[in-house]
């Protein structure tokens, strides 16, 4: 079975910092209704991928949001190094057979609108990290036409409903 899996590397914090965002990830088996999610610091989504990438070997494809560094990057984030580092971590899962995806722009997920992830049950409230990802990994599915029948119904009536939220 393949999974996708969607990483959003936020201005992750270290363990004990009060500081910072933290990395969303997401993942769903296309054709099956198993979406998840979680949030979390560096070490923590760290050995989260490891496990998932441990347990699907070459059926994990894993897609990442590039963090591009501007002149002025360090001015808006003291935390932003942290965003490269996660993106080296997922980058190391293809060690453990993932294939990796062309990284994503920032913007590129804003085609899944809060509305259409609710209407999926793929919302993970007040978790902004973690819907960063999920939006990614919609945004992918949809792209590639990889939604059921059913999913592809329910974003078709989320997005006509005209709530953009």
């Amino acid at each position: 079975m393949t999974t996708i899996l969607w990483v959003d590397p936020g201005g992750t914090m270290t363990p004990g910092s009060q500081k910072g965002g933290h990395t969303g990830l997401a993942w769903i088996s296309p054709g099956r209704d198993d979406f998840r999610w979680a949030e979390g610091n560096l070490l923590e989504m760290g050995a989260r991928l490891i496990a998932i990438a441990s347990a699907c070997g070459p059926g994990l494809s894993l897609g990442y949001e590039q963090f591009t560094i501007f002149p002025d990057t360090h001015k808006k984030s003291a935390e932003a190094h942290w965003a490269i580092e996660m993106t080296g971590v997922t980058r190391l899962m293809a060690l453990w057979g993932a294939r990796l995806l062309p990284p994503a722009q920032p913007a590129d997920r804003l085609v899944a609108t809060p509305a259409i992830l609710k209407a999926l049950g793929w919302y993970p409230a007040g978790h902004k990290d973690a819907i960063a990802a999920s939006q990614h990994l919609c945004a992918y599915m949809l792209k590639h036409r990889l939604l059921t029948g059913a999913q592809r119904a329910t974003v078709a009536s989320a997005a006509g409903s005209g709530s953009g939220e």
